[in-house]
């Protein structure tokens, strides 16, 4: 894909990782707010909270949601380093030409 291409497209990752990042910090929020006996809980979500403190749902908050977050901050570091390359690509060069332009 050329860099014009990636520059279109690369804002709408951006905003849908963003949002599946945002997604995973309410889900965290909601359950910390809703554990029975935390110190943070607001509001009580039933026995169905409950569950998710014996194996195998315990694996979600405490796997699967971090490994989500650093797979998120992964491609947020990727969609930066496509967005400095594609940028240099588009630099001018020497003599006024744009960078892999040939001489």
């Amino acid at each position: 894909a050329s860099a014009r291409e990636w520059a279109s497209q690369g804002w709408m990752i951006g905003a849908w990782n963003a949002f599946g990042a945002l997604d995973l910090v309410v889900a965290v929020g909601l359950g910390l707010t809703s554990a029975a006996g935390s110190p943070l809980q607001i509001f009580d979500a039933g026995a169905g909270s409950l569950a998710v403190a014996s194996l195998p749902w315990v694996l979600i908050p405490t796997v699967l949601v971090p490994l989500y977050l650093v797979m998120h901050a992964v491609v947020f570091a990727q969609l930066r380093r496509r967005a400095a390359e594609a940028s240099a690509a588009e630099a001018p060069g020497p003599r006024g030409r744009a960078a892999g332009e040939p001489a």
